[in-house]
């Protein structure tokens, strides 16, 4: 225990000569490293898609964001962040691949004081050790892991207070979702007869859907449904399922992520090629809703997830679905933490109202 202190002692030392006079500071990151990084963090990479909006919620701006996953800069361009933060058009995607690999000699260009990582990419923690760059580790995991997520940031970033306030926000959505299943299996018909609705979370039109193990699972089931795919616990988090098999389950209620552009429209019409669709309850019955995408998309565990089970919890009650109360939130959300009072089109943006026209999505 004595030599390992004295190992860090000397590691804090010499990372502060290397840091200059700004000197350096020991954090936890999730995946429990120890990990010196600078007194005064000024330039962050970020190698997790839903991450970089996290830096710029916690921080309040993108002054300290110089790199992004590519999926990241995509879903910008669609998002209201392209309005809040013009300046992320400018910020770099080619220091990581889609595959989340990452190109040492582009990020060494970059200079970051820190790169933020998953905690399972242990061969990009080898090569930034190497490379003397101090890796921050996170998680994919469920709602405490996103909490988590933002103190650890607040505590990078010298905003401990916002990130603490950002807590209590997402600590109360979370508690205003009253439905939670601890024990949630696949779809049956005896479920189907007691109100537990089927739900299917898609990633794209190539049938790549939400797994046991994925967030969206959890979205699903603190909202009160059942994810017919939760038995298929594999991961990466998504995986390809055939029509048949989509067939036999029948949904009740269809998500289309925003990690594809297809909309229910396509998926009424068969636009998109799944033979039998008409066949679904949710089709049926016009129960496919397409996701919101606010500072990012809903369908990773960020600080919106809580609104996110909301968003589900409200498309599957059985109700006529009413957006009002969550209209409310969200405006809420943004004048809170980002000074910003929402348009009516910006709303009708974030929640995908425009595509979401039919069936019991009525009134908005």
């Amino acid at each position: 225990m004595k030599a390992a202190v004295i190992k860090n002692t000397v590691i804090v030392f010499i990372l502060s000569l290397v840091f200059g006079s700004a000197g350096a500071r020991e954090i936890t990151d999730l995946a429990g490293n120890n990990v010196i990084i600078p007194d005064d963090v000024q330039r962050i990479a970020v190698v997790p898609i839903p991450w970089m909006s996290m830096v710029y919620t916690v921080d309040g701006s993108d002054n300290k964001i110089i790199a992004m996953h590519p999926s990241a800069k995509e879903a910008y361009h669609n998002s209201i962040l392209k309005t809040l933060a013009p300046g992320i058009e400018q910020i770099n995607s080619s220091f990581v691949n889609k595959d989340f690999t990452i190109n040492g000699e582009v990020l060494v260009s970059l200079k970051p004081d820190l790169v933020i990582i998953w905690d399972y990419q242990k061969e990009e923690k080898d090569k930034l050790d190497k490379l003397g760059i101090p890796a921050v580790a996170i998680k994919y995991g469920d709602l405490n892991d996103v909490r988590n997520g933002i103190l650890l940031l607040g505590q990078i970033l010298d905003k401990e207070q916002r990130a603490a306030e950002l807590v209590r926000f997402f600590d109360k959505q979370n508690s205003v979702v009253h439905r939670q299943a601890e024990n949630n299996s696949p779809a049956t018909e005896r479920e189907m007869k007691n109100g537990i609705p089927g739900v299917l979370y898609v990633r794209d039109r190539h049938l790549v859907v939400a797994s046991g193990t994925s967030v969206n699972d959890l979205m699903i089931s603190r909202a009160g449904g059942v994810n017919i795919t939760h038995d298929l616990a594999v991961k990466p988090n998504w995986t390809t399922v055939s029509m048949e098999q989509l067939i036999n389950w029948d949904p009740e209620i269809i998500i289309l992520s925003q990690f594809d552009s297809i909309v229910p429209e396509d998926i009424y019409r068969n636009t998109v090629g799944w033979q039998g669709a008409g066949s679904l309850s949710a089709v049926k019955n016009k129960r496919v809703y397409k996701a919101p995408m606010g500072i990012y998309r809903w369908d990773a565990p960020g600080i919106e997830t809580p609104l996110m089970i909301k968003w589900i919890e409200d498309r599957i009650d059985g109700k006529q679905v009413d957006d009002t109360g969550i209209q409310d939130e969200i405006r809420q959300f943004f004048r809170q933490f980002f000074d910003v009072n929402l348009t009516d089109a910006q709303m009708r943006d974030i929640l995908s109202l425009d595509v979401n026209t039919t069936g019991r999505n009525a009134k908005k």
